[in-house]
């Protein structure tokens, strides 16, 4: 769920009920201080990852019912789970036309930028994303 900058305030159980979500995405700069530990299930304060702009995540863990959020991040997921800097064991890189471009590379640095195909020791293909 994201919730737009322009938000100013939230309604007591606005999101009473959504005990599914998984994510709050927050664009609010200064967050409103007027909610309430009922505007979300306690599930979702438990559960839920709350994504807030850079910058204000102390903002966010003093204000009042935002704190009660157990898992507080600055950015916006990119659903990037993990980040690799090196591999003990080789493994080949393919373009994103299958095309074989390296053999028995055993570190992610010269990669070219945009999306690589990494083919590891161990047969498991990961996407690595270089800028």
């Amino acid at each position: 769920m994201i919730l737009g900058d322009e938000v100013t305030s939230i309604g007591y159980y606005a999101f009473s009920g959504c005990s599914g979500l998984t994510s709050v995405i927050s664009k609010i700069v200064n967050p409103p201080s007027y909610i309430n530990i009922s505007t979300f299930d306690r599930s979702v304060y438990d559960n839920a990852t709350l994504w807030v702009p850079a910058g204000t995540i102390d903002k966010y863990k003093n204000t009042s019912c935002w704190n009660y959020f157990k898992n507080i991040k600055e950015g916006e997921p990119t659903g990037i789970s993990t980040v690799m800097t090196t591999s003990e064991k080789p493994f080949d890189v393919y373009d994103i036309n299958g095309r074989k471009v390296r053999s028995q590379v055993t570190s992610f640095e010269g990669l070219s930028k945009g999306i690589n195909i990494v083919k590891m020791s161990d047969g498991s293909t990961r996407k690595v994303m270089v800028k």
